[in-house]
């Protein structure tokens, strides 16, 4: 059951059912008679007669209240809750009345508050662990980097030398074995390149989004052997977002080499926007 109210032309109090005694804390007799605006907080009392005032003009019969916003309704003891609440309007000799039906939504809008909440919680969880595994790989990047690769260089470098110093009519059998070695080498430290790349381009934290994609792009035609367009204006995003579309991108990509058989890729970034993280389309 609804609370129901019904007021004059005046807006003054004509009718006022059981559920609203209930819903206001108020008796019938001690409004019959008084202006809606008891039921109204003060500062909507303005706006809410001029709005029933131009209802009443109209030729709908029946309107929803407060389409575009949360309406509230003043309790007896002082305090606002929010309301759902419908009007209606219908003319008699001389006189004008309108029909209020309401209904208490406080729990739905503690739960709405309570889901928005968790999901804001959610989205902040969720950006600390992308950062932090953004933290780890840029750590693991640059281990493997100053680690590894002067290693392998040094190694490199020392093999070559080893193998310029032989006499190839003599030892031609080790040569063989020295340029398989530096062969080896030269593989590995591709592939630990590759993998400081994937874990966190450089060109990223040099030059911005935008020139780490265009070598995303270009390093994934090398690989693959499918041309990859990139069309993509200059653009600013803080470290987190431009971390989120670059991922994108190379999960867009990946998915390109494994399953879509494509001879061609185009990227094509949409009107960049503060509340628009990725806004990148991969396509066939």
């Amino acid at each position: 059951m609804e609370a129901v109210v019904t007021v004059d032309a005046a807006q003054r109090i004509v009718l006022f059912n059981p559920m609203a005694q209930v819903l206001f804390g108020y008796a019938a007799d001690d409004l019959v008679g008084q202006p809606v605006d008891r039921l109204i907080p003060l500062r909507f009392r303005a706006a809410h007669r001029i709005w029933v005032e131009q209802f009443g003009r109209t030729r709908s019969n029946e309107r929803r209240m407060g389409s575009q916003r949360q309406i509230f309704a003043l309790h007896a003891d002082g305090h606002e809750f929010p309301i759902e609440a419908s009007i209606s309007h219908s003319e008699g000799v001389g006189t004008k009345w309108y029909t209020i039906m309401l209904r208490d939504v406080s729990e739905r809008v503690k739960a709405n508050e309570a889901q928005m909440r968790l999901q804001e919680e959610l989205h902040d969880l969720a950006d600390s662990t992308l950062l932090a595994r953004e933290e780890d790989q840029r750590a693991i990047a640059g281990e493997l980097q100053q680690g590894f690769g002067p290693r392998l260089r040094a190694l490199h470098e020392a093999t070559a030398g080893i193998a310029e110093q032989m006499q190839p009519a003599v030892l031609t059998g080790c040569w063989r074995r020295l340029d398989a070695i530096r062969i080896s080498l030269e593989a590995t430290d591709r592939s630990i390149r590759r993998i400081c790349s994937d874990l966190r381009p450089q060109l990223l934290d040099d030059l911005g989004l935008v020139p780490a994609i265009q070598w995303i792009a270009t390093d994934f035609e090398w690989r693959y052997h499918i041309a990859v367009m990139v069309s993509a204006d200059t653009c600013e995003l803080d470290g987190h977002s431009s971390i989120g579309v670059l991922r994108i991108v190379q999960e867009a990509l990946t998915n390109v080499a494994r399953h879509a058989q494509a001879p061609q890729v185009h990227m094509m970034s949409t009107r960049w926007a503060a509340t628009v993280r990725y806004p990148w389309r991969t396509t066939e």
